[in-house]
């Protein structure tokens, strides 16, 4: 199997988990590395390379969140958390062995 193959089935195993484990809706391929997808109202993005989740609601807020509304704080905190159970769910795949 070459390299390409390899990349081409890992991807589509990672998919597959996305799909199934967390209900994942309308898998965008940007063309340039990276898939965009939603869970629920959630906006995430997969990276090719390395398969590392990154949440478009996941970004710190400033001042631990003090000034924002409520309902974009907590946003933020189920974007981060299912962000660390995405990346949890893909590092768990990797490290069981294939049969």
């Amino acid at each position: 199997m070459t390299k390409r193959e390899m990349k081409k089935m890992e991807t589509k195993l990672v998919l597959e988990l996305l799909t199934k484990k967390f209900n994942v809706e309308s898998f965008d391929d940007e063309g340039f590395g990276s898939f965009t997808f939603n869970v629920g109202n959630l906006m995430f993005q997969l990276d090719r390379r390395d398969y590392c989740v990154s949440g478009f609601d996941s970004i710190p807020l400033a001042n631990g969140g003090a000034g924002f509304p409520q309902e974009t704080i907590d946003r933020n905190v189920q974007s981060i958390r299912l962000e660390n159970q995405i990346q949890s769910a893909i590092e768990e795949l990797f490290s069981t062995p294939l049969k």
